[in-house]
């Protein structure tokens, strides 16, 4: 067999492999998130690659489309028509009807749209605009169709000037000859002769209707006639010359209609190879576009992130809780990792467990992966990029062939042993199975050795229990086992690492209804080491169990005690954060009691002498001087920020503001005030010394030794002197608000930009009510017509 030969028959393994593992579902899934007929046909073509630098490329893409998406969620190509036909018809100096024009000019305007909408994203997306910047800017042949056809397709009046004139004429010939017609009917009513009043076209000629036994009543010309006969079609002589006029006129139009239409179908012809080019790369577009937003609806993760550095291509596969994108959402998410010296996992468990699942989500995520999807699994997760996936699953009986369930088994491994190498995924499942059960699982041992001796990713399902312990023995095979719940006999469908696991055959069909006397006996005949290595797993199925709600009960915890400690943290951050307003606030109130109580003895005084006796006045005279006294030797001291020493900083200190995550250098004390004059940038701020914390140049470069409370800024992120928060509701964008102001008043700015758009006005009104008596605001207001007007306002800092 020639390479080529070889290639061919190795694509054709590979196609069938993603047939059995239902990728065609995929295909089907993204077509439906395109909006081109060119991405839907790639997309219901699509195939993995196998080529590392191309896989790379596809998940770079989907990244870049995703991040379009964030900003133009709605970006694509819906109702573009398929104009491939009109085109090629134009190249070949055909004319298309106005209705086609006009096809082509929306197809060329979404184009446009298409490639404006990705330009606009700037460098973040490099491949998405190396690829639109191949869509042509046509908008002059659009614009011309748009100027001389109308949406409905037909020509415009105003197309040209003489076609004006000649639509005119023809009008007006047309008018003259129909009441010329009805002078005719109107000379005659009164003698029966007409079938009806009603001025009818007959093959391009204005005619009446006559009685069939009434047209020597008439002179002129018959054009045609009814079905049954009774009714001629006449054109009076008396009009023959004034409809000539009319078809004159209209012959003309027609002429010139069709030179327009010929004009620009010219203008597409000459410009068609470039438009087909267009749409195709559109199409590739849409098609990442398309893949993208299915990426989202499954929340997937771009794995080459999580590529392990240094690391070869087979040397890690680890899945975390990656979930069958084509299951319901309530499917028990898989989690499986196997390294580099780990070449074949043996998956054993009872039927209906998960182990048919569990290989076709590990065979779809490297589909997925390698098509350039982003796959629905956590963080961590990552899978080689393999050179072919290779599954045998399912039953492969072919009755044309006359070849059993094991006869095409064993035929599918042959074919996968010949085409897998080091760099491959193999997936089989129940291998060895639909045989002899001593002859299929010599073979399904020696079929697993081989492939871990030739460094295979193999991922194998099995009943057969020597198969575990092959696994447990050879130092590059690994055993996992999916179970039962050892109470309640339903599935768990999680997958256990490390240990093999039961059948539950006896088990399950005593479940279903098999007579107990038949259990009884299949006991009886079962081995002794297997009955005894069945209880021992049946131990560790309880164990797991035990485990894994003390894992959950302690999760909850850990919820928990995180959930106390974040509170905690808040409440200590604001009393921290407030401590000294909080501080003016009990200081304040102080002040305010003791002069209430001040005046309740004033009044107290005052109100002695209405006492009946005079010792009594004297006794309560005494008391209330007493406590006078004593309340004046109270003093409520003034309050002094606690939390800094003014003393500790110098002139030319970097410190950082709380408060405002800025940072700048002292340059002035005001004595005795507790304030401070701070150069952030070039701007002043005074500041209350209790809000600065002193930078430690000598540490600023070791992080190790210092975790300084400001961030320091790369040119490559200066703010930019516009935010836009369009769409953002009233909360967060007061956050980005403050944020871009304290980055500007940071970098220097002495004038910013923030566009909230015009709607009801809402969010215009919360912004500028926070930019009011804002400490870091000199002024602001709203910006001119021309640059958005009430739907932007100008920042003026200090």
């Amino acid at each position: 067999m020639d390479r080529k030969s070889v290639n061919d028959r190795a694509a054709v393994v590979r196609e069938n492999s993603l047939q059995l593992l239902d990728y065609e579902e995929i295909r089907r899934t993204v077509s439906k998130h395109t909006t081109y007929f060119i991405s839907q046909e790639m997309a219901v073509s699509m195939l993995p690659s196998y080529d590392c630098a191309q896989v790379e490329r596809l998940q770079q893409e989907t990244a870049e489309g995703r991040s379009l998406l964030k900003t133009s969620p709605n970006v694509g190509l819906e109702n573009a028509a398929d104009i491939r036909q009109q085109l090629n018809h134009t190249r070949l100096g055909g004319m298309l009807t106005g209705t086609d024009l006009v096809k082509v000019a929306h197809v060329i305007e979404s184009l446009i749209n298409l490639r404006r909408s990705i330009l606009d994203c700037g460098d973040s997306i490099p491949i998405m605009i190396q690829i639109a910047n191949k869509i042509p800017c046509l908008n002059h042949i659009s614009h011309s169709v748009r100027s001389k056809i109308e949406p409905s397709g037909n020509v415009k009046d105003d197309a040209t000037p003489a076609l004006a004139n000649l639509r005119l004429q023809v009008r007006e010939s047309y008018e003259r000859t129909k009441e010329a017609l009805i002078e005719v009917v109107e000379s005659h009513d009164q003698e029966d002769i007409f079938q009806d009043t009603v001025i009818n076209i007959r093959n391009n000629r204005l005619v009446i209707p006559v009685k069939s036994n009434m047209r020597n009543r008439i002179s002129g010309v018959v054009h045609d006639a009814s079905n049954s006969g009774e009714t001629l079609y006449m054109e009076p002589v008396s009009t023959i010359d004034l409809c000539n006029t009319w078809r004159e006129f209209a012959l003309e139009e027609e002429r010139e209609t069709t030179r327009i239409l010929l004009n620009l179908s010219e203008k597409v012809g000459y410009e068609a190879e470039a438009l087909l080019s267009g749409t195709i790369a559109a199409g590739e577009v849409d098609f990442i576009i398309a893949k993208a937003r299915y990426s989202n609806s499954m929340s997937g993760l771009n794995l080459l992130k999580n590529k392990p550095a240094g690391k070869s291509v087979n040397d890690t596969l680890h899945l975390l809780r990656a979930r069958h994108p084509l299951l319901s959402e309530k499917v028990v998410p898989l989690s499986l990792s196997l390294h580099s010296n780990q070449h074949v996992l043996v998956i054993t468990g009872p039927n209906t467990g998960g182990k048919t699942v569990a290989l076709k989500t590990v065979g779809l995520m490297a589909a997925m992966n390698q098509s350039g999807i982003h796959i629905p699994a956590e963080e961590a997760s990552y899978l080689p990029i393999f050179d072919g996936l290779f599954t045998d699953i399912g039953d492969h009986q072919d009755i044309e062939n006359s070849l059993s369930s094991f006869s095409s088994h064993i035929k599918s491994i042959i074919e996968i042993l010949r085409y897998a190498g080091q760099q491959s995924l193999v997936l089989i499942d129940e291998i060895g199975s639909s045989t002899d059960p001593e002859e299929g699982e010599a073979i399904a041992k020696a079929i697993l050795e081989y492939l871990a001796d030739h460094k295979t990713l193999t991922l194998a399902t099995t009943h057969f229990h020597s198969l575990s312990d092959l696994a447990e023995s050879h130092p590059n095979m690994k055993n996992a086992s999916f179970h039962l719940d050892p109470e309640t006999l339903q599935p768990t469908y999680q997958l256990s690492l490390g240990t093999p696991g039961r059948s539950y055959a006896i088990t399950t069909a005593s479940r279903i209804g098999l007579p107990e006397k038949i259990i009884n006996k299949a006991q009886k005949y079962l081995d002794p080491t297997y009955k005894k290595l069945s209880d021992q797993l049946r131990h560790i199925d309880i164990d797991r169990k035990k485990l894994h709600e003390s894992l959950a009960n302690a999760r909850e915890i850990q919820t928990e005690v995180q959930e106390i400690r974040k509170n905690l943290e808040e409440q200590l951050e604001y009393l921290i954060y407030h401590r000294e307003s909080i501080l003016d606030s009990i200081h304040s109130n102080s002040l305010e009691q003791q002069k209430e109580i001040k005046r309740l003895l004033i009044k107290a005084k005052s109100l002695i002498h209405l006492v009946n006796t005079t010792n009594a006045q004297e006794g309560f005279a005494a008391k209330l001087e007493s406590t006078e006294k004593q309340f004046s030797e109270f003093n409520i001291p003034k309050h002094r920020p606690l939390t800094r020493d003014p003393f500790q900083f110098c002139i030319n200190d970097r410190v950082s503001i709380r408060g405002l995550d800025l940072s700048g250098m002292i340059c002035f004390y005001k004595d005795g005030d507790y304030t401070a004059e701070v150069l952030v940038g070039k701007t002043r701020m005074t500041v209350d010394v209790s809000r600065l914390t002193k930078i430690d140049e000598s540490n600023a470069t070791n992080p190790a030794k210092s975790k300084p409370s400001y961030q320091t800024v790369r040119p490559s992120e200066m703010v930019e002197m516009t935010l836009d928060i369009r769409g953002i509701r009233a909360d967060p964008a007061l956050v980005k608000t403050d944020e871009f102001l304290d980055h500007a008043i940071r970098d220097g700015l002495t004038k910013v930009l923030i566009i909230h758009g015009k709607g009801t006005g809402a969010l215009r009104q919360v912004i500028r009510d926070s930019l009011t008596n804002h400490p870091l605001v000199a002024s602001f207001g709203s910006e001119t017509d021309s640059t958005g007007g009430d739907g932007a306002t100008y920042v003026v800092l200090h």
